[in-house]
């Protein structure tokens, strides 16, 4: 990788979990303003226990909701994950030294975030009547949004090497699984600490297996994980046939 841009140490994954937290966190706090404004028309949904018991044992059928539920939820969502995934370019814009960059950038993020929401709606209107399931398709449109909003950061910062930042990916989805499964009872917990979670854990994540990268690159000598090395049969290079067109 190239050391002058990519020398992770404690400090810098530090700084990244800070970096992904803090974004996650204004995310959130727009997801609290809407609910706070809404809570008359939502709060008892998302309070609600769908199982409610009698005299006969279980009554597994949901509570009515508002009419208004589902555009509140989706509304909140977007808006939660457009701030929170913008400020992520930002303040990664910083760390990695790439403000050049940043309106590109927030371009791409914005743009990115409006077709996942297109792509989200079926899955809303599908779950509309089931509490449980717009709060799944929620959560899910939330994990996309970062997970978009992450790839595009190091398509553009990072291409050559962005393999590496991949597995880094796929380490903190590892890792905030975890996280969920701990927290997954808890559903206020969770729909609070969702935004600023991922995008820390991811963040801090990328920059872990920058820094085992850069260990193997220098233990093997080998670029192995660049998008320009080949393997197996690619690695064969055709003669290329050079014409003296002084000599035609």
């Amino acid at each position: 990788m190239d050391k002058t841009q990519n020398n992770p140490g404690l400090s810098k994954i530090f700084f990244k979990f800070i970096g992904g937290f803090s974004a996650g966190v204004a995310g959130t706090i727009i997801l609290s303003i809407i609910i706070f404004f809404s809570y008359s028309i939502i709060g008892d949904t998302l309070t609600q226990d769908s199982s409610t018991q009698t005299e006969f044992g279980l009554d597994l059928e949901e509570k009515e909701t508002h009419p208004l539920f589902l555009s509140i939820i989706i509304a909140a969502i977007f808006l939660s994950s457009l701030v929170a995934n913008n400020v992520y370019a930002l303040i990664n814009s910083v760390l990695e030294d790439k403000e050049d960059q940043k309106y590109t950038h927030l371009t791409h993020v914005f743009f990115g975030n409006v077709i996942v929401l297109i792509f989200m709606l079926p899955l809303y209107l599908i779950s509309k009547n089931n509490v449980n399931g717009v709060a799944l398709a929620a959560f899910s449109h939330a994990i996309i949004s970062m997970v978009f909003s992450f790839l595009v950061t190091e398509s553009l910062y990072n291409a050559k090497h962005i393999i590496v930042n991949i597995y880094g990916l796929v380490l903190g989805l590892a890792i905030f699984m975890v996280y969920f499964s701990m927290s997954i009872e808890n559903t206020t917990v969770l729909m609070y600490t969702t935004f600023p979670m991922f995008l820390g854990v991811i963040n801090s994540c990328k920059t872990i297996t920058e820094m085992f990268y850069d260990w193997l690159q220098d233990s093997y000598g080998s670029d192995f994980l660049s998008t320009e090395k080949r393997f197996g049969n690619d690695y064969r290079k055709e003669e290329i046939e050079v014409i003296d067109y002084d000599d035609i």
